[in-house]
């Protein structure tokens, strides 16, 4: 058996769906199986799945919602319904992690970080992609597709931020091992996934600076550049930058630019949106105030090239060093 959240949750037997078809009971499969075996106490999956609004009445209902999703899996494959156990409180998936595809995922990840060998660093990212869809240079499915809740935009964000690191650690290992044109292009290919990531530009403009030269990378910056002034009024961040001063000046080393970074240690977690006193407009992950513009964990000091990336009880600025 097998469990898919890349994706539509689904729960596979013999490479076949039998459930869940809700999206409440797809909700209760995915908070258990992201855990990998650890169990979820009641209260954590009940707000994992259910809205503040619907607490009280998923207190009453979570028992009946769990037999109701055993009793749909063991209408797929009798012994199906024993892989959701009650345990200590709470609740686990009983099935090795390694059947579950977002943990062979995260593992593979883990281990193209540490590869120090390009070919081998390829190889690996190459294998962690195929997780995602049998093309490996394809637009990535949505993670916990189509499930509603907190809980799950996070998963989903998360996921895809993983997903990014990797690809982009594919197409880079790739160039370090010799530019090809496919490479361009399926940088071309992420950009459109992820079109404000200064990341995804950094490697798109590394690869046409490697194939097509200077004029080529600088025009695809340029664009960029004019793309976050139009849609954030911001610019591009410290990394890009300062790559487009090392293309201009002819001086680009071909390795990943290294960036400057300022770690900051935080007595208390980031403020959140209300708590910054911020305005969220209705862009999706997106915030104005006195920073600047925030598109997702990273807030772009207007008029300036500096970055603040933030993520829990941390932070990290990034500013190129002609503006310290």
């Amino acid at each position: 058996m097998e469990i898919r959240l890349i994706g539509e949750v689904r729960v596979l037997s013999e490479g076949r769906g039998i459930g869940p078809v809700s999206p409440t009971r797809q909700l209760l499969v995915a908070a258990l199986a992201a855990e990998h075996g650890r169990t979820v106490s009641g209260e954590e999956l009940i707000r994992r799945v259910w809205s503040e609004q619907e607490l009280d009445h998923a207190r009453r209902q979570i028992h009946q919602h769990l037999r109701k999703l055993r009793r749909e899996l063991e209408a797929g494959r009798p012994e199906a319904g024993e892989i959701v156990q009650a345990h200590a409180g709470g609740w686990r998936i009983t099935l090795d992690p390694e059947q579950v595809d977002e943990y062979r995922f995260q593992v593979l990840h883990g281990r193209v970080l540490a590869a120090g060998d390009a070919r081998e660093r390829a190889r690996l990212a190459e294998q962690a992609l195929a997780e995602w869809a049998g093309d490996v240079t394809g637009a990535p499915p949505v993670p916990l597709a189509g499930l509603p809740g907190t809980w799950a935009e996070g998963q989903r964000r998360a996921m895809l931020e993983d997903y990014k690191q990797v690809r982009l650690a594919w197409l880079e290992a790739h160039l370090a091992l010799g530019p090809e044109e496919w490479i361009v292009s399926d940088a071309l290919r992420l950009a459109k996934s992820f079109p404000f990531d200064d990341g995804v530009q950094a490697t798109l403009i590394r690869a046409l600076h490697r194939l097509n030269g200077a004029p080529a990378a600088i025009e695809a910056w340029e664009r960029y550049r004019d793309t976050l002034r139009q849609a954030y009024d911001t610019e591009p961040g410290p990394e890009l930058h300062g790559l487009y001063q090392d293309i201009r000046a002819h001086t680009h080393a071909l390795a990943p630019v290294t960036r400057k970074e300022l770690r900051v240690e935080q007595e208390e977690p980031v403020p959140d949106a209300d708590e910054a006193g911020v305005s969220a407009e209705n862009k999706g992950v997106l915030a104005t105030g006195a920073y600047g513009v925030a598109i997702g964990t990273q807030w772009n000091v207007s008029g300036s090239h500096a970055r603040i990336q933030h993520a829990d009880r941390d932070i990290r600025i990034e500013q190129p060093a002609d503006e310290r």
